[in-house]
């Protein structure tokens, strides 16, 4: 009975860690990380840059829409004048998220409608057409686009949109990368212990077969499976040394 239990204890053991298995792993582990990192950060980028490409787009296509408006309704009545023309083509715009603004040649505001947030963005009196984000108030920000028209009466057509929305979607992105690049390192660390086992299988075999050897059996000798790989080489040195050892025994 008693060798019975101490069997049975010696079975429940345990299985200690192997630290060349997690070495593997940590390695393979680290190089995922590396790739990662770098694929996260260039889709980071790429999505970034192309919504930003994209909201310009939108807003350049309002602004040119807006001035085709604003023309046609001054060729429909020229004899109101370019601001009555402009007047009207601002009341007839469907509202929207973005500020409209229209101008004359001489800088003049002449019609306006909007968020008022991005309103306050359209100056009354305006020479010079600034381009790049602008800060409203607390964290959020816009993007004025111009659209000059030399043909007809000189308009131009300002078009405020808030990039809040792209923002968070930019933050939203961030977060989700944040929380999965860790879980993902995590399911690498322990996928890679696991399938190191598989890698290191030839050296167990390796290790059961020179267990097997006895002090005198010199005439045996590992098999070579992959004589070019690290294995292969080790199996090879392994048995020169027993052929060397075999030939001075016979000496």
């Amino acid at each position: 009975c008693a060798d019975r239990g101490t069997s049975s204890r010696l079975r429940r053991r345990p299985v200690p860690l192997s630290r060349l298995r997690l070495q593997l792993a940590a390695w393979f582990a680290l190089a995922f990380l590396v790739g990662l990192a770098v694929l996260d950060a260039s889709l980071l980028w790429s999505m970034r840059r192309s919504a930003d490409a994209r909201l310009t787009r939108d807003l350049q296509s309002v602004a040119a829409q807006l001035l085709v408006a604003a023309r046609r309704e001054f060729a429909e009545e020229p004899d109101s004048g370019a601001a009555a023309a402009a007047q009207a083509a601002i009341d007839e715009w469907p509202a929207g998220p973005q500020a409209v603004a229209i101008y004359d040649s001489t800088g003049m505001r002449l019609a306006v409608a909007g968020p008022p947030t991005l309103v306050a963005r359209a100056p009354a009196q305006s020479t010079t057409h600034v381009a790049g984000d602008v800060r409203l108030d607390g964290e959020a920000s816009a993007r004025p686009i111009w659209v000059t028209s030399r043909a007809g009466p000189e308009y131009s057509v300002l078009v405020v949109g808030s990039t809040d929305q792209l923002q968070e979607d930019y933050e939203a992105l961030s977060w989700w990368l944040g929380i999965s690049t860790p879980l993902v390192v995590i399911l690498a660390l322990v996928g890679g212990y696991f399938m190191s086992r598989r890698a290191l299988r030839p050296i167990g075999e390796m290790e059961r077969a020179v267990a097997a050897m006895a002090p005198r059996d010199l005439g045996r000798r590992l098999a070579v499976t992959e004589p070019e790989d690290e294995v292969g080489r080790l199996a090879g040195q392994f048995n020169a040394l027993m052929d060397r050892l075999e030939q001075s025994q016979s000496q």
